[in-house]
């Protein structure tokens, strides 16, 4: 009987897929063998330890997540919609990478960057650009779970139309 041969890639989509399922802290080589069903011997083979995995997983998410919502992202505007559709087409995601302290940090650096450079340029004082931030980010993500929350477009609009009334 021929052996199956495990690549990084297959053992980060069984990470992605623990992480989605069981949050990202929840990442360990028996639980990652076990969605194989495989021993732990291929994760190590490919990666030099758990923590060099998870590294690459997150920036394979980041990555993702970049290259799918924030590629186009040159204005405010922009980044509240990529925002909002990220939020709303995958909270599993967004969530799962605030179960842990070092994923969710990540998390939080990489939307604010992404925020930053969509008001580059914009004459903000300091305290009006973490306003407004804070008010995208948490209006945005305060309704993740609301049921009958409204369709996507409609929820992208209302807060872009907020943040035009309430700071410009």
């Amino acid at each position: 009987m021929r052996r199956r041969k495990f690549t990084s890639t297959h053992i980060i989509d069984a990470a992605y897929k623990i992480a989605m399922q069981e949050g990202y802290s929840s990442i360990s080589a028996r639980g990652l063998a076990k969605v194989m069903e495989s021993s732990t011997q291929p994760i190590y083979v490919e990666f030099e330890n758990i923590e060099v995995l998870k590294e690459t997983l997150i920036q394979r998410i980041l990555s993702g997540i970049h290259r799918e919502y924030f590629s186009q992202n040159v204005s405010l505007m922009d980044y509240i919609s990529a925002l909002g559709s990220f939020l709303y087409e995958k909270p599993t995601v967004y969530l799962s990478l605030l179960t842990d302290r070092m994923t969710n940090e990540r998390i939080q650096k990489f939307l604010y960057r992404q925020y930053l450079q969509s008001i580059d340029g914009l004459d903000l004082s300091q305290q009006t650009e973490h306003l407004i931030y804070s008010h995208v980010l948490g209006a945005l993500s305060a309704c993740l779970n609301i049921e009958n929350k409204l369709d996507k477009e409609t929820w992208i609009q209302s807060i872009q139309q907020q943040v035009m009334q309430s700071y410009f």
